[in-house]
């Protein structure tokens, strides 16, 4: 199943924003598995499904082969980070104040952490 233009459009513009402010390429942010790309696509995911408001499910399928037990994962580590790290936590609400309005969902959802699934 294939996602909505709407939802694809947001999807991107939290790849742009995040990869751009990271110093990594959009590319990067869905596919490489190295450490910064990795934290610049968990902080996307957790940007888009906690202020954004899509479903764990639009966000997995907007990141190409990533199935939503990544997306969990992700939640649950950024979720974790952000309690830990005072500077990841600025740099994350930093995010948050440059995405374009029309990315904000109506109800943000809370962030509670996951544990992953094993």
């Amino acid at each position: 199943m294939n996602l909505s233009p709407e939802v694809a459009a947001r999807v991107l513009s939290v790849i742009s924003l995040v990869a751009a402010r990271s110093a990594v390429s959009g590319e990067e942010v869905r596919t490489s598995r190295y450490k910064a790309a990795s934290r610049a696509r968990q902080l996307a995911m957790h940007i888009l499904h906690r202020d954004c408001g899509l479903s764990r499910r639009s966000i997995a399928r907007g990141f190409g082969r990533r199935g939503r037990t990544c997306v969990d994962y992700a939640l649950f580590k950024i979720a974790q980070a952000l309690t830990q790290d005072a500077t990841l936590d600025r740099f994350y609400r930093t995010l948050v104040k440059e995405l374009p309005p029309h990315d904000l969902s109506a109800r943000p959802r809370p962030s509670r952490p996951r544990p992953p699934v094993a």
